[in-house]
């Protein structure tokens, strides 16, 4: 079972690898970085070594790569028992970074109350900056709590997504 937890977390890493735009083929080195990094990862799951893979995934988030932050961030959702104070301080960091998938996890987090203070409000504006990105089921949670929080709640999430502005790590 643990084999498949990070079978399934690795490839969400592989969606949507970093690229820099603004450098010429400096999107390149980046990949074969990244690419790099997920092949010692993937050893170590291979031979069994769970906690040598987390420390590889952990310090390829470190070096700012959101979708290896958002992979740690669901290992530490699905340990045993679950570590979602662990999983926020990653998902946030990803999702900082302008990641839908992590906003998106934000949103589950805020919303249920795991690992952070329960707010529908933060939950409904991690949901909206998902769903804005186009995240099918962020937009679908994003509707259904606008329908239960109160209306000051809807507004100052709607002011905080038009005032949201991404931050890169690197």
């Amino acid at each position: 079972m643990r084999k498949l937890v990070f079978i399934l977390a690795m490839v969400l890493c592989a969606y949507a690898l970093p690229l820099k735009a603004d450098e010429p083929f400096g999107w390149v080195v980046d990949i074969a970085r990244q690419l790099h990094e997920m092949e010692k990862a993937w050893k170590a799951v291979s031979h069994g070594d769970y906690s040598a893979a987390l420390t590889e995934l952990k310090a390829l988030g470190d070096q700012g790569y959101a979708k290896a932050q958002i992979v740690v961030g669901v290992l530490y959702s699905l340990a045993v028992p679950p570590k979602y104070d662990e999983a926020a301080v990653w998902f946030r960091r990803a999702a900082h970074q302008d990641s839908a998938t992590a906003q998106w996890f934000m949103g589950r987090l805020y919303a249920s109350g795991s690992g952070v203070p329960k707010d529908p409000m933060l939950a409904h504006m991690w949901y909206s900056l998902a769903a804005a990105q186009g995240h099918k089921a962020a937009l679908k949670d994003s509707n259904a709590l606008a329908e239960l929080i109160l209306p000051d709640q809807l507004a100052e999430s709607q002011i905080r997504v038009q005032e949201w502005s991404p931050v890169k790590e690197r």
